[in-house]
């Protein structure tokens, strides 16, 4: 997306399952059991071997913990949900940013607003079936209207019912020299 401060930033590998089980082993002892973590990355993005891994991972060393993580509508797949559920994710912040065309297009967030929305809601889908929370994260980017607002609000509200939170704040930049200057510019 042309406003991800990371954009630049190549994507590093998620941690390797067994190591985040053994961790999250050694830190539930540690709280007797009562933690819910967070899986922090710029972009969670987890291959389907990946998810299995830790589903086993987790059944083998008898880790039944509810976490959270934050995605993307592009990273994540439909089909992906039901084990992500088993191995314990609960709550999913989902980056869907804007729900007008319009605003997904200047985001640079997909050059197929149709497609994205569609696969959007089969996310939501999945993750109400599997009983997966979801909170949206909207981002108000520059050039929003009353017609783009109204676009993602009768989005979000005809998918009301499989959202569990909503997340709404204005971009801000937080580029340095040239780089920020170049990208108002271009936004301007």
């Amino acid at each position: 997306c042309n406003f991800c401060a990371e954009a630049a930033v190549p994507l590093s590998a998620l941690r390797p399952p067994t190591a985040v089980a053994e961790e999250l082993s050694r830190t539930a002892a540690v709280y007797a059991g009562e933690i819910r973590p967070y899986f922090q990355a710029s972009f969670f993005r987890p291959t389907s071997r990946w998810i299995e891994e830790l589903q086993s991972d987790f059944h083998h060393r008898g880790i039944a913990i509810s976490w959270r993580a934050e995605s993307r509508v592009d990273g994540l797949a439909p089909n992906q949900i039901a084990s992500l559920a088993s191995a314990g994710l609960k709550v999913l912040d989902l980056g869907l940013e804007s729900a007008s065309p319009l605003q997904l297009r200047r985001m640079e967030k997909t050059s197929n607003p149709d497609a994205y929305l569609r696969r959007a809601a089969a996310l939501l889908i999945a993750c109400a079936e599997n009983g997966i929370w979801t909170k949206v994260n909207i981002l108000l980017f520059p050039g929003e209207t009353q017609e783009t607002l109204r676009e993602t609000t009768e989005w979000l509200d005809a998918h009301r019912r499989m959202i569990k939170g909503l997340s709404v704040g204005p971009m801000i930049v937080f580029r340095y020299g040239d780089e920020s200057r170049e990208y108002l510019q271009k936004i301007r």
